[in-house]
């Protein structure tokens, strides 16, 4: 028993041991092992790939600044609208005596117009209208159309007086902006009256 206890414990790996040592003995000194430095085309491959890198990210880093740039020039053009929509706003009180306001000139830009009526903002500043409202006076024509169209009082729902809305009365083809009873809106035989004059 006391043998047992004694024993070394064996060591498994004592033959793989002796065959790396007798492996390492077999090569002759003369023998070129490969060389552990990178070759050349291995470091010119690797400098081609951080070159590659390179150029990547500086190309999205460009994207970015280019994507950043056009933010800031659609907020800078939102803001210069606003601000030029202000400066161009010049409201005058108008001194036609009749139901008709002043007739505007357009400006050669599209400006900007709220409520898609074909009036601009500045026009509806200057005639008073609600420029969030297409038919500011709630008589079934657009302002543009009472302004542009049929002259008549965009901020009056009966122009000439007759207790008949001015939309009513383009429906029948009646005059808006002539109280006469049965004052037709577009009367031939008058017009040609008026040239023949």
């Amino acid at each position: 028993m006391d043998n047992l206890n004694n024993k070394q414990p064996e060591d498994i790996f004592e033959e793989v041991e002796k065959k790396q040592s007798n492996f390492k003995e077999e090569i002759p000194k003369d023998t070129k092992l490969p060389n552990k430095e990178p070759s050349r085309v291995a470091e010119t491959k690797k400098k081609s790939v951080n070159i590659f890198l390179l150029i990547t990210r500086l190309l999205i880093i460009l994207a970015i600044i280019i994507a950043i740039g056009f933010v800031v020039l659609y907020f800078w053009n939102k803001f210069e609208n606003k601000n030029v929509l202000i400066e161009d706003e010049i409201l005058t009180e108008t001194t036609n005596t009749t139901s008709t306001p002043a007739v505007i000139e357009e400006p050669k830009e599209k400006p900007l117009d709220t409520d898609s009526d074909g009036l601009s903002d500045v026009e509806e500043k200057q005639l008073k209208t609600k420029i969030d409202n297409p038919d500011s006076d709630n008589d079934g024509l657009s302002d543009r159309e009472e302004v542009k169209v049929y002259f008549t009082d965009p901020l009056d729902s009966d122009t000439d007086k007759d207790n008949i809305p001015d939309g009513e009365e383009v429906r029948r083809g009646l005059n808006p902006d002539d109280p006469a009873p049965g004052a037709k809106l577009f009367d031939l035989e008058k017009e040609i009256k008026a040239l023949e004059d």
